[in-house]
Parts: structure tokens; sequence; C-alpha cells
């Protein structure tokens, strides 16, 4: 998931513009505000009216989160009797209202259709994330919090998730770095300043890239026709953006291969050069924060409040990883060589980037006479949505229903309200923001706006956004999904779901406010679900006949999950070394190209050959979120936890008791430690067997 979107933010919604226009900083207009964040968010009405709708009010709204959070500050600073609820409590919900308004307004960046509102909307997060910077920071605040828990903390009855609450605030305040001297801490607040724009600086340009190449219809050879018709032509030649929805099939479809290498060039040249440049910068800060704090590099700082501790621990757990992992690629290719297909050349016995996908594509339809596109017929949209519904309602306890939003920023939004099912209580909303459009957010993700938490003895209502980029519907067909899109959508789906069971007693616990080196967990493991032939048999149904996917197709693509999992897990190790020796500070880190290049010479030079004009780490924006940074490692490192609780799952026939240790390990948010969450699940410490086993390293 890219940057995480918690916005609980309901605060003015009701409001007009013409309230706008009240002086801010007026203290009854701050509590008229203020009282907003206390309403439910019960019905489509209040829902529209989460939502700025214009640049005046996005502006608006940014001023009175500014207004409201040093009117809270200062009541924390004055009060007398320090308590849990007065001091680290009253933060908590500061903190992340300003927060959430940020996050919001970062998911309008991602898909409102308006240009004015979509840069309105990234021109206030910046502001509202100095903001969240100089919380953070603030040395008084963590004076007040700080001497609660040593000196009034044992007088009160504090719960766990309150004592959790506390102490991981006093780490970050020593990972932010408040324990060092003022002239130091100011440099450092700068620093992390610059350091927050020039990322969002980096994931900008990667959204308004606008790359492209043109071909004639020759050099489409071999690509499905139903995505030939979509595309926009110039004259004779068509037009294909630089997307992963437009990357792809070229990549594995067309038998051109010079068509292939244009489209990688293209696509693998994103923010390029703006983003190398950019990178550079980027890291040449980092390393400078990590030093003015005491760590020898950006790495070490970053994974301080990981699990792993340490960015050896990661070395060591990538390093094995990949080794197992180009092992496994290499008896794959030598398959793969035995067949290759007359279009590919290899030079010196090794593949082209560009050739490897379509060279395995291939492989799959002549040794398994496994079509993708004919299987995507098996696959319309609204027999995956219902099949997912399905799938989740049962073994979760919901209920689904698909309902008209009175508002939304595009018309193809779909919204889904989620209940409980044995008590029929209302737990969230979900926006589906499913098909791909101009200057929109070319990945998938799932941004959570409001986590539910409780609020004056109630529990609050989540707002999610689900965001995907799959095949339009036709004029011919509705929208068709390759088995890859559905294993995307059951997967973000499981993210959602994530957020909406996650009900806990404090904002920054809610929803998906997990630590990040968890946070990918549940999904992965739902993501197993889609290699069991009786749930492909309730999420497919061909869209003619309705037919279920045939059980010896089923079994074909269970078999086929271990035919490219070495190439597949030996991209995510070196993209994850890559994130990590970039934070080291070594000889290679402010080396972008130089770097990817020697990686590429260690582990891939029996297998690829390299190319000097693939710049992909400039729209590798894992590395400038927030959060990710040289964290990258965290999908392999969660997929480790995830097919061992699936598995756990899988061995006791997916039964009630199982669907209850998922239901409570989902509820608990960030209340309770992952280590725990998993030991409770479990019985044991997790281990890697079931992650090697399933993938065939």
């Amino acid at each position: 998931m890219k940057k995480s979107i918690f916005c609980m933010l309901s605060i003015i919604s009701t409001l007009t513009t013409s309230n706008f226009t009240k002086d801010i900083h007026n203290n009854t207009y701050i509590q008229e505000y203020d009282n907003k964040a206390n309403g439910v968010i019960n019905t489509l009405d209040k829902l529209a009216n989460m939502f700025p709708k214009t640049t005046d009010e996005i502006a608006a709204w940014t001023d009175a989160a500014i207004a409201l959070a040093q009117q809270e500050i200062t009541t924390i600073q004055h009060n007398t009797q320090p308590t849990f609820a007065t001091t680290m409590q009253a933060f908590d919900m500061t903190l992340n209202k300003v927060k959430a308004l940020s996050t919001m307004l970062q998911t309008f960046g991602f898909v409102h259709p308006d240009t004015a509102v979509r840069q309105a909307s990234l021109d206030n997060v910046k502001i509202l994330d100095d903001l969240v910077i100089d919380l953070s920071m603030n040395t008084e605040i963590y004076r007040i919090i700080k001497t609660y828990y040593e000196q009034y903390s044992e007088s009160e009855n504090l719960s766990d998730a309150d004592k959790l609450l506390i102490s991981t605030y006093l780490m970050q305040c020593k990972n932010f770095g408040l324990h060092v001297p003022e002239p130091t801490l100011h440099k450092v607040k700068q620093l992390r300043k610059d350091i927050s724009a020039m990322q969002q600086d980096f994931v900008t340009n990667i959204s308004n890239d606008m790359s492209h190449i043109n071909v004639t219809i020759d050099e489409l050879a071999g690509v499905n026709d139903t995505f030939i018709a979509q595309l926009q032509k110039d004259g004779d030649l068509y037009i294909i953006p630089s997307t992963p929805s437009h990357y792809i099939p070229i990549i594995t479809e067309c038998s051109v291969s010079e068509t292939r290498k244009k489209m990688f060039l293209s696509y693998y040249n994103r923010a390029y050069p703006a983003n190398d440049t950019l990178l550079k910068e980027l890291l040449s800060k980092r390393h400078e924060l990590a030093t003015l704090l005491g760590h020898p590099h950006f790495a070490n700082l970053d994974l301080e409040l990981t699990s792993a501790k340490n960015s050896s621990t990661v070395e060591q757990f990538l390093l094995s990883l990949t080794q197992k992992a180009l092992d496994k690629n290499i008896q794959e290719f030598e398959e793969l060589k035995k067949t290759l297909s007359p279009e590919v050349t290899l030079t010196d016995d090794t593949c082209n980037l560009w050739d490897y996908p379509y060279v395995y594509n291939q492989y799959v339809k002549n040794n398994f006479a496994i079509d993708e596109h004919q299987i995507a017929e098996y696959f319309p949209m609204q027999q995956v949505i219902d099949g997912i519904f399905k799938i989740y309602q049962d073994f979760l306890g919901l209920t689904f229903k698909q309902v008209k939003p009175v508002w939304s920023w595009h018309e193809d939004v779909i919204l889904i309200e989620i209940y409980q099912t044995s008590s029929e209580e209302l737990l969230g909303y979900l926006f589906l923001d499913l098909y791909p459009r101009a200057n929109k957010f070319t990945h998938a993700c799932v941004n959570p706006h409001i986590g539910s938490y409780n609020l004056n003895g109630n529990q609050t209502t989540s707002i999610s956004t689900l965001i995907t980029n799959f095949p339009k519907p036709t004029a011919n067909a509705p929208s068709l999904l390759k088995f890859q899109d559905v294993i995307i959508f059951f997967h973000e789906f499981g993210h959602a779901m994530h957020h909406v069971l996650g009900r806990t007693q404090h904002i920054g616990q809610a929803g998906l406010n997990v630590p990040i080196d968890f946070a990918e967990t549940p999904s992965q493991m739902f993501e197993q679900w889609l290699f069991e032939s009786n749930m492909l048999d309730i999420i497919s149904g061909h869209y003619k006949t309705g037919e279920k996917l045939p059980q010896h197709i089923i079994e074909k693509k269970i078999e086929l999950r271990k035919s490219d999992s070495g190439h597949g897990i030996l991209r995510q190790c070196l993209m994850s070394l890559f994130a990590l020796y970039a934070m080291t500070n070594d000889s290679l880190s402010n080396n972008p190209a130089a770097l990817w290049k020697s990686l590429h010479d260690t582990f891939l030079s029996t297998l690829y050959n390299y190319h000097p004009d693939n710049h992909w780490y400039t729209s590798f924006g894992h590395i400038a979120y927030p959060n990710y940074e040289s964290k990258y490692y965290m999908y392999l490192w969660t997929k480790v936890f995830a097919l061992d609780l699936f598995t756990a799952i899988k061995n006791h026939n997916f039964d009630s008791k199982y669907s209850q240790k998922v239901i409570d390990m989902l509820s608990a948010g960030g209340s309770i430690t992952p280590d725990t969450l998993l030991y409770n699940f479990l019985g044991r410490e997790p281990n890697q067997e079931a992650f090697l086993t399933t993938l065939g390293l």
C-alpha cells in the first residue's frame, strides 16, 4: 500500500462555504468546528458532507484544523491535573485529527478528476504534514507526557492498549530526536520537513508523468483486440500510456520485440530525469538526518522501531531469501529455454528484461493451455464483487450492501455499506474507485479515511476508499478481470476489512494504524483464498453463460503458482535490497543507477541483460512513501507471516474457530503488538516453513 490514509476528520463537514469566511481564530468558531468532529456518520447525507467539494473548502478546512490543533495543544500545556486522558489521549486525538485531513487530501490528490482540486489538495497536504512534524516534535508536549508516565501513570488503572499507546509515543519521540539539544533539534525538524516535501514531490512526479509510446497496428501483433480497441489514436498510430494497466498487456502479449522494448523503456523511465535528481537529494537529506541523531545511516534510524530493529537483520533475511529465489529462477529459466519463442533471441544465453514476461506467457499458453483473456471471461466485475462479498461475509460475519452515494468525486465510484451480521450494526462505508482515468493514481491501494475508535462512549463508523485500475467495460462486454486482477482486488479488500474491523479505544490504534512491518500480513493472508478451488468457484461466472471456471483450469492455475515463484520473489528481493542499500550510505547510496547495476551484476547477470537506460527506481514510489522508505522488504517479511497463518486456517478447514481468530486479530488494530497477535493465533512463534513450501523455494 502507498501512503496509508487514516482520514477520520469529519470536522466542519456540514458548514457551508459562507461559514468559512469567519475569523478562523475566533474561539466560538473553533468550538463550532470541533463539535463537528463529534458527529455520528450514519447516513448517506452525512457521509457526503464528509468531503470538501471546492478548493476554497480545502483551504478553509486546513486553516480550521491548524487553529483547532493549536487550541488543543494549549489546553494540554495549561492543564494542572495530568491524567492519561488529559495528556496522552488528548494529544493522540489532536495529532491524528491533523493527520486525518492530510491523508484525506492526499487521497483527493490520487483520485479527484478536477485538476484544481487535486493541486489544492496536494498543496495543503504539505502544510498539514509540516504541522504533524511540529506536533510530533513539540518538546513541551513530550515533557508533559513523559512526566505523566514516570510520575503519575501508576496511580491510574491503565489498560494494555493505554500502556502501548504511551510507550510507543515515547519511543517515537526518541526516534524523532527529541532527546538532542535545541540547536540540533531545530535542524532535525527542518530536515524532516524538507524530506516530507521531497517525498511528496517524488510521488507527484510519478502521478503526473504522461509518458507513452506510439505504434502502428503491425507493431501490436499478438495483443488482444479488445485492449487495442480501447486505445486512443493519433492518425494511424496507437497511443499507449506508460501505466501498469497498459504496460502488462504489451510486455506479456506483443510478439514484436521492438515494441516490447519501447514499452519497457518508456515505463521504466517514468519521472526520469526529475526523480533521479530528486532521489539523490532525498537520500542525502535522509543521511544527514540520521547522522544528526547518532545513527551511521538512515536505514538504521528508519528500522529502529520495527521488529527487525536494524539493517543487518533485514539484509540477512533478504540475502538468504535472494539466493533461494535465484536458484529457483535459474531452474525456471532453463525450463523456459526448452520451448523458446522464435520471436525471442538470447544474447550469451541471457534474456532481455522486456522479453522475459513474453517468454513466460508463451510458455504458459503452450504448456498449460492457459489463456488469460479466456480466463478473464469468467471474472466479470460484478460477479467478482459478489463473490468477494460472499467469501468475506461468510468468514468474517459481515453483511455488505451496495448503495448509490449521495455524492462522490466521480460517476464510476461505487459505495458499500458494511454491517455486522449478528447485531446489524453499521460498521463502515467503503468507496470502490475501480477504473483508470487521466491523472488518477495508477496502482492499487486502500485509503482508510476514518478509523473506528471510541468517542465519548460510542464507537465511530469507519470510512475508506479502495483504488484500482481494472479494465473498463466495453460496448460488447462488462469489465473482465484477469486472474492477477482478481488477486489484487482480493488483497486490497483484505486491507479494507482490516480497517473496518479494527475497532479500538484510541484513534491512533484504529483500523490500519498498525506497525508497518505487520500491515500487509492480513491482506496477503487473504490472497491465499484464491488458490483454493472452492473459493474460485464462488468468485467465477462466465459473463455470457454464468458457467463457473472449469476445474481443470483451476487446477492448472494452482499448479502454475510455483512455476515462476523464483522470478517473482527474486524481483522483490532486489527491490528490497535496493531500498535498503540506498539508505546505508555505502559508496553507491547517492548513485541509484550505479547501485542498481551493482545489484544486477551480482544477482542477475547470468539470467538477464543489463540495460543502461533502465531507470525503474525513478517510479519506485515506495522509496518515497512515508513509513516505507528503506522498508520495502516488509512485503516479503509479512508474506512469511501470512502463509504461516493461512496454512493453519486451511489445515483446520476454514472452521469457525479460525474465522474468530482472524476476526480477533483484525479487531485489535494497533492496540496489541504484532508479536503477540501472531503468537496468540498460531500458539507458537511464526516460521518460514509454509512460505518456502508454498512457493517451492
